[in-house]
């Protein structure tokens, strides 16, 4: 597999950020750090979810026409809330924020 050209390998970026944060006293606080830096947006915002909660709390929703109005996939959906309206680690990641 040929590497492109002025690409960081993932190993060579998760060197540098355990550099960035080895003066750190604890773990928790390197790792807060960590996260910090950046990653994938979220796909749906605290209302969303919340809204997703409470739709998918009720037997009467209809999951497709869920995910249409919040503009997710059924997959996101249920990354972010179970069938019964519980929160998922992603939806409680949110909700955190």
């Amino acid at each position: 597999m040929a590497r492109q050209r002025g690409t960081v390998g993932a190993g060579v970026l998760l060197g540098l950020l355990v550099l960035a944060v080895a003066g750190r006293a604890d773990e928790a606080e390197a790792v807060k750090v960590i996260e910090k830096l950046g990653g994938r947006k979220v796909a749906l915002t605290k209302a969303q979810v919340r809204l997703a909660q409470a739709a998918m709390g009720k037997k009467e929703t209809k999951v497709s026409e869920l995910c249409a109005e919040l503009r997710v996939t059924r997959v996101t959906l249920y990354r972010y809330v179970g069938p019964q309206g519980e929160l998922r680690d992603h939806g409680r990641r949110v909700l955190q924020s």
